[in-house]
């Protein structure tokens, strides 16, 4: 009856907490799409969370001059959207 109990909980309970990885798994992958249409280079940091988001080609007014640094795949697909922005009003 012991062993009923405890698969029975096991069953219902309600899954655990996502991995870091996972739950920014949709961004990632949106943002990789934009940046290879918008010649943005990606830049993981080596031993460090966030990662650098820089243009390789140059623009008249870039809106991170200077900080190019996003927190995490959230913050670096709200950047690339703003280069989007800006890629779309030049053409």
């Amino acid at each position: 009856m012991k062993t009923l109990s405890r698969n029975l909980s096991a069953m219902f309970k309600p899954p655990g907490p996502k991995r870091a990885n996972q739950l920014h798994r949709a961004a990632r992958e949106k943002a990789k799409l934009i940046a290879s249409t918008l010649h943005v280079e990606l830049e993981r940091r080596r031993g460090e969370s966030g990662l650098n988001v820089w243009p390789t080609k140059p623009l008249d007014a870039d809106p991170f001059e200077g900080d190019h640094y996003a927190e995490d795949w959230q913050d670096a697909l709200l950047r690339l959207n703003a280069y989007a922005a800006i890629a779309t009003l030049v053409r």
